[in-house]
């Protein structure tokens, strides 16, 4: 009877197990439903959410990565573009997802806790390890590492030079597709890749990826019309290139409603308050939305800059400069996050890069814009810098006459505080769009209580119940308003957390705007 009941027990702790992995496996492909005789692109994450558009706009996003500082990522880019070839055409189209539970669920898939202990790092097979490039953001000089092997007795960290000078950087998993995109997770390609460790004044390869990331997650948030994060992506295009030019990152968009542009995206038509009027509308633009994504996946970055008002964001190789986000302790075998981030729930070996980061620079990088070079033709090409530089130094160089919040906080509790902050803007977006609809209206009319026609003068009625309360019967079967977003005592708690963080541009949710 005890091992009935034992066996019965461990079997639905497995068939718990199992049905919790499957779960956590998003689905990484858009599908083309026919919704009234319509086809409507749409991502469904599971069988059990609704299949949503992606977020409609007249902007085209892309994404270079620069190879000459980021060789091993973008060989692990390579390797699995090369096998998701469409019709012989390499599909360059992305989404991005903000849910940070579904990018938390993906990673869990691609780069697991165990990752760093397969033994793989230095890569051995074709295409070997490339030696990875390291900059020194004090003399700001580069250089690329003159060896790939492993310190003796550990399993990440890269080994001295041959006159014994440190490389101070770990190997860490890359993934690819990453996991903040609807493509990555299960069969994402991994790769071994630098990482700069803690209190060292130097930048690799990882660091400029995931500055990359969380500047196009704010790139892309801060130009497109508000959307739901907790359903809708945001379409995108990758591209590489290999350059000297110190600058391994650009982000960049095209509007299709600038005067005179050939090319606008299929999210043109008619709009009605935050978008689109109607699924079908999608087609409505100068492109259907496959021949958008063909338009996509073929056009080159050149031709974007000189025919299409390319306007882009550059990432620096000395935009980590007192950037607080990317330390690690720099201990043989247990290099563990030395500071908070707002990507990952718990420190780990092998997940030493941060997707997540935003920069928050959505909001003033334009009109900061350093420079604005003209193309060869009359449009504009415009580069617009960051300056990260700068805006760390005026926040971290002002006086506070109270203890930071982040000083006593995990990586966990502020990936908490993160998770709860989404879901009231998510929320408060839900309920502010419901009261939109149904806006409460002031009502003229007599005073509340008067009696027309009564002899001896107006008469007020009594009122009744708490003061202000009107007795009027026709007052009561008016509806309420709908109610606004109820700040709790953990959401506030949670909001100050993030917004410190959020200041010294590490979430990217720009807290103080998103809430109103």
């Amino acid at each position: 009877m005890i091992r009935s009941r034992l066996a019965d027990l461990v079997l639905s702790l497995l068939l718990y197990h199992v049905h919790f992995a499957t779960a956590q496996r998003w689905r990484q492909t858009f599908s083309t439903p026919a919704a009234n005789g319509v086809a409507q692109t749409c991502w469904q994450p599971d069988a059990g959410s609704p299949c949503v558009p992606p977020v409609q706009t007249s902007k085209s996003f892309f994404l270079e990565y620069n190879c000459y500082y980021m060789e091993n990522i973008c060989q692990n880019a390579r390797l699995w573009l090369a096998g998701h070839m469409v019709a012989n055409q390499v599909r360059t189209e992305f989404a991005y997802d903000y849910k940070g539970s579904r990018r938390d669920n993906r990673r869990d898939e691609s780069c697991p806790r165990t990752w760093i202990n397969n033994g793989r790092c230095p890569e051995r097979g074709m295409p070997g390890q490339a030696r990875s490039y390291r900059w020194n953001r004090v003399t700001s000089t580069g250089e690329f590492w003159p060896t790939v092997d492993l310190a003796p007795g550990s399993n990440n960290l890269i080994a001295d030079d041959a006159t014994g000078r440190p490389s101070e950087m770990i190997y860490s998993c890359d993934e690819f597709p990453p996991a903040t995109w609807i493509q990555g997770g299960l069969g994402a390609n991994t790769r071994c890749a630098a990482f700069r460790c803690d209190g060292t004044p130097y930048s690799s390869e990882q660091q400029f990826q995931a500055i990359s990331h969380g500047v196009l997650r704010s790139f892309m948030q801060g130009r497109v019309p508000r959307f739901d994060i907790n359903t809708e992506v945001v379409i995108f295009f990758f591209r590489m290139t290999n350059a000297n030019n110190e600058i391994p990152v650009s982000i960049g968009y095209t509007d299709g409603l600038n005067p005179g542009e050939e090319i606008a995206s299929p999210f043109t038509g008619p709009s009605k308050k935050r978008g689109i009027e109607g699924a079908e509308s999608i087609w409505n633009g100068n492109l259907t939305f496959d021949q958008w994504i063909d338009w996509g996946n073929s056009v080159t970055m050149d031709e974007l800059r000189q025919n299409h008002g390319l306007i882009e964001h550059h990432i620096l190789v000395n935009d980590t400069k007192n950037d607080p986000n990317f330390m690690l302790r720099r201990e043989l075998g247990n290099d563990i996050f030395g500071r908070w981030t707002s990507e990952f729930d718990d420190a780990r070996t092998f997940d030493a890069k941060i997707d997540f980061i935003g920069q928050n620079i959505s909001f003033f990088a334009e009109q900061q814009a350093n420079h604005v070079v003209p193309s060869q033709n009359s449009r504009r090409h415009q580069i617009i810098e960051h300056p990260v530089e700068k805006l760390l130094s005026s926040i971290h160089g002002r006086e506070s006459t109270s203890t930071p919040l982040l000083l006593n906080v995990t990586e966990s509790a502020l990936q908490r505080a993160v998770r709860i902050v989404e879901q009231a803007i998510s929320d408060a977006t839900r309920l502010n769009a419901a009261r939109f609809e149904n806006v409460a209206r002031n009502k003229y009319g007599l005073a509340p209580g008067t009696v027309i026609g009564a002899s001896g003068g107006v008469k007020r009625r009594k009122r009744n119940g708490p003061k202000g309360v009107r007795d009027d019967q026709d007052s009561l079967s008016l509806p309420p308003p709908p109610p606004l977003l109820d700040v709790t005592a953990d959401l506030a708690a949670a909001a100050a957390l993030v917004a410190e963080a959020d200041a010294a541009g590490i979430t990217g949710l720009n807290v103080s705007r998103s809430l109103h």
